[in-house]
């Protein structure tokens, strides 16, 4: 089952997609987000999650602030459903957290609750 978006979370992957609006909040660290008139390049809204994606935000939303709620719940869900994955995979908790960017002792730990848990 996913996870849903809290709904201000939504309604910015209902434009640019989910991938998009959990990387926009990781990088606002879930903070309202300035939409600009205008794109400029060089602003930090196209480095964060592209030129298409920072376009269709300002076709949208122009000149607004947006509220980015706590999207934690569904990044853990992400990683989690992704160790799971590369697990099957049939890679070492080192290799899963070496590939994903995370500390070893979180993906053993999240290893074994998904074992206990299918007990």
């Amino acid at each position: 089952m996913e996870t849903a978006l809290p709904i201000t979370a939504q309604v910015i992957a209902d434009v640019i997609g989910t991938e998009k609006a959990l990387t926009l909040a990781r990088a606002t660290q879930c903070r309202s987000v300035y939409i600009p008139q205008r794109l400029n390049p060089s602003h930090w809204l196209v480095e964060v999650v592209g030129t298409d994606a920072a376009q269709k935000l300002i076709a949208e939303f122009p000149s607004c602030c947006l509220p980015l709620a706590k999207c934690s719940s569904v990044v853990k869900a992400k990683r989690n459903k992704r160790i799971a994955e590369l697990s099957a995979e049939g890679l070492t908790v080192a290799e899963i957290a070496r590939r994903l960017g995370i500390n070893k002792n979180t993906v053993q730990t999240i290893c074994y609750r998904m074992r206990f848990k299918n007990q």
